[in-house]
């Protein structure tokens, strides 16, 4: 039941290595899932007993910022999310009906907040996973009746708010990733039917088909474009895909940068002055003479 955090941690070997801080549980804490920002200053957890746990400047000082407890009919928080920024955090829970909860704003928030927005799944449905794009504003979740999808999350307040689009897979979904832009997603079944599918943000499957697996699915994870999807089955194997689809990255400008010699990009136009007040003259002097 603790949340540990090793900051510098490729520059460590060894066994046993002492963590930076550690965030003692007990009391019903249970930590089911962790989520970490890319640049390792947030962390998000979520637990046994309805909570989300949250932490800012983690690199440097592990105080717990927030816990939230006003989680409507959850029971056990099973995955948690937080953007690059770490503004943003979402978390999906077990319960009599699966709900998604979503906080904004999260850096100033403070004590026990309530979630900014929410969606619950009603008669019997509950949700597994749930990722986000690294600004926060796409959300994709997995359930027991396929994937969901939110676009423009960052900006939701309802209460409950609807999902831009769903897609029903053949059983439930084990885990959903999203690469950073938010472009393209993935989303993995359990041992029933182990299928990965595809999809882009429209909700519009880019493979022929799913892919079959050869075992239950642990997890899955994006590189950041979402060019590659690598997938983590129960037993030993274990599959790395080229999705065939990613998110064009801005080209490097090259070259050394020279300073502007301004009298040189001057010169003509200084130039076309001088003749033209030359000509003037010459005119001016023309039209003197009897």
């Amino acid at each position: 039941p603790n949340v540990l955090y090793w900051a510098g941690a490729t520059s460590k070997s060894g066994s046993c290595i002492s963590c930076t801080w550690g965030y003692p549980g007990g009391g019903g804490f249970s930590v089911n899932a962790v989520d970490l920002s890319s640049d390792g200053d947030y962390v998000a957890a979520g637990e046994t007993g309805h909570s989300v746990a949250y932490w800012k400047n983690a690199k440097t000082e592990g105080n717990l910022d927030w816990m939230s407890t006003k989680l409507e009919s959850a029971l056990d928080v099973v995955d948690v999310a937080v953007s690059d920024d770490g503004n943003y955090v979402a978390a999906v829970s077990h319960s009599v009906t699966g709900a998604l909860y979503y906080w904004a704003g999260a850096k100033a928030l403070a004590s026990d907040p309530s979630a900014t927005w929410y969606h619950e799944l009603w008669a019997g449905p509950i949700f597994t996973s749930i990722d986000m794009s690294s600004n926060g504003d796409k959300v994709i979740a997995g359930g027991t009746l396929g994937v969901y999808f939110w676009s423009g999350a960052t900006g939701l307040t309802g209460k409950p708010e609807d999902p831009s689009w769903t897609y029903a897979t053949v059983s439930l979904v084990e885990d959903v990733a999203v690469n950073n832009a938010g472009d393209y997603m993935a989303a993995a079944n359990d041992v029933v039917t182990p299928y990965v599918y595809f999809f882009d943000s429209g909700g519009h499957p880019l493979w022929d088909q799913p892919y079959l697996l050869d075992a239950k699915v642990v997890s899955i994870s994006f590189s950041g474009d979402g060019g590659t999807l690598a997938v983590g089955t129960v037993g030993s194997s274990a599959h790395l895909f080229d999705t065939g689809f990613r998110t064009p990255t801005p080209a490097p400008v090259g070259g050394i940068l020279v300073p502007v010699n301004k009298l040189e990009v001057l010169a003509p136009c200084l130039a076309l002055v001088g003749l033209v007040g030359a000509l003037t003259a010459a005119i001016a002097i023309r039209r003197r003479k009897p």
